[in-house]
């Protein structure tokens, strides 16, 4: 008799899902490679990269204002990581031609002239791309500024788009072909193009602050343009003493959320910093070099992408080379099959959902009058968004460990929330073996609630409190007292001072 082998339901159907995906992945290789790329490989915002934020729009999210609250510039790459530029149609063609990035750095530049900048950089990540302003992660980047122009006077968003909906729809099974697309965009030119507009954003601005993020493949670009740079960094850092004191990071806060990548690099980052006992603070307390979080409830980067890249790695290995290689240990070869945020072993903190006697701030003026509930819905949600922005900037404190991050347990997906913001704690694991400036955790779902809920007021509240990476030593604030206040003019975030010293 032959024995027959044992399988629940759930490794059946991931045994189907598994073969399913490998055969339409490896088919639409071809389609997405060949003739049809024409349809979406091509750049959207050639001849007009600078869009004005204004302060109102229409239902359909057209800008209507007069008044501009913030500048956002669009920087587009091919699939083999080079800037788009204006000859693109000439594929003969033996000059460069001219890039959207130049545009944006003149806007940017000119802006800076101003006073000091808050520039944003925002890649995206799969099924998007700037095809229409209205619509996916464009459209809800734009609203931020909106949020981020109540609070800081001179805010400056950058789009880093590619191509990463391979098709006119989602296809849902090409997330072999544009991973390896966001792996090439992100090398040499995204490297330098961060670095233009920190410069940029930074020359005769030295008050000036960057925030980039990147969000499922765009973290996968957003690491991989950082990381060798901060490497370096962290290396001259090590030897050179004086210098320790005087660097700072290319970028001021790197985030990374839902990252659609193994955790190879990252683990790489994580030993790198622990090599070189890696300390960073602003304020006088610690601070974050890079953050990757990522949400409870994304199945997408758990046990769906587990499942891509095991086939990656153990079915196509010999052809997928990014995804192949032999591995040193247990922890090494659950890196190279694990995103970031399911990989336990570099883990650091844990945001710790409150308590019932946890601090609390009441509703907002807005909300308490009703304010907010008679604006349009992408006003409430811009109003909302401002609102956490505000409570959870606070100048530099030094001397507390952990970072408190006002949030609203309350917010439903997709809807303007008008609950009280309660104190949660980031707090740092001491069981866990990174204690290194990388942070990584995970969040609950009234934070991000799946792969694709990014830019809510909840991640934008968490995101601005780990920007500034400092808090008063006691969060404040209860049902009986007052409302803080956001102060009229921001004090700049301090600058960060790194040190290392090698233990290799």
């Amino acid at each position: 008799m032959i024995a027959k082998l044992k399988h629940s339901t759930p490794h059946r159907l991931t045994y189907a899902a598994a073969t399913l995906l490998a055969v339409l992945g490896l088919g639409s290789c071809t389609v997405i490679n060949g003739g049809l790329s024409s349809l979406t490989h091509k750049p959207w915002r050639m001849e007009s990269p600078m869009i004005r934020v204004t302060d109102q729009e229409d239902a359909k999210g057209n800008e209507t204002g007069n008044k501009q609250i913030a500048q956002l510039g669009i920087v587009e790459f091919d699939d083999q990581g080079q800037l788009w530029r204006d000859n693109y149609q000439c594929r003969n063609a033996t000059t460069p031609g001219r890039s959207q990035l130049k545009v944006v750095l003149e806007a940017l530049q000119e802006r800076a002239k101003k006073g000091p900048v808050q520039l944003i950089i925002f890649a995206h990540g799969w099924n998007n791309n700037s095809s229409d302003l209205n619509q996916g992660n464009l459209r809800s980047f734009r609203t931020v500024l909106k949020s981020v122009a109540g609070t800081h006077p001179n805010p400056f968003g950058v789009f880093l788009s590619w191509r990463g909906k391979a098709m006119s729809f989602a296809t849902g099974v090409d997330i072999y072909n544009r991973e390896a697309s966001a792996v090439k965009i992100g090398q040499a030119e995204a490297t330098a193009a961060i670095q233009a507009l920190c410069s940029a954003a930074k020359y005769k601005q030295p008050e000036s602050r960057v925030l980039a993020v990147g969000h499922s493949l765009g973290a996968v670009i957003m690491l991989r343009a950082l990381a060798q740079p901060l490497a370096s960094q962290i290396a001259q850092a090590s030897i050179d003493k004086s210098a320790a004191r005087k660097m700072s990071p290319m970028v001021d806060t790197v985030v990374m959320v839902n990252a659609a990548d193994t955790a190879v690099l990252a683990s790489q980052m994580v030993r790198v910093m622990q090599d070189y006992q890696v300390k960073f603070k602003r304020g006088g307390r610690d601070a974050p070099l890079l953050v990757s979080f990522t949400s409870e409830g994304d199945w997408a980067t758990g046990w769906v992408y587990s499942t891509a890249t095991m086939i990656g790695r153990y079915l196509l290995g010999s052809f997928m080379t990014s995804n192949a290689g032999a591995t040193s240990s247990r922890v090494q070869e659950h890196a190279t099959v694990t995103s970031v945020g399911w990989h336990g072993a570099i883990r650091s903190h844990t945001l710790k959902e409150p308590g019932v006697d946890a601090p609390r701030l009441p509703v907002s003026d807005e909300v308490r009058t009703g304010k907010q509930q008679a604006l349009s819905k992408p006003e409430q949600l811009s109003l909302r968004a401002k609102y956490l922005m505000s409570q959870n900037f606070k100048p530099a404190q030094p001397g507390q460990k952990n970072l408190v991050v006002w949030l609203d347990p309350t917010l439903k997906y997709g809807e303007p929330s008008t609950g009280p913001l309660i104190a949660h704690d980031l707090v740092h694991q001491d069981h866990h073996s990174n204690d290194t400036p990388y942070w990584i955790f995970q969040v609950p779902k009234y934070v991000v609630r799946d792969h694709t809920d990014v830019w809510n007021s909840n991640f934008v509240g968490l995101v601005t409190a780990i920007h500034n990476a400092s808090r008063e030593p006691k969060p404040k604030g209860t049902v009986a007292t007052p409302l803080p206040r956001a102060p009229k003019e921001l004090p700049p975030i301090q600058m960060g001072i790194m040190s290392a010293s090698p233990r290799l």
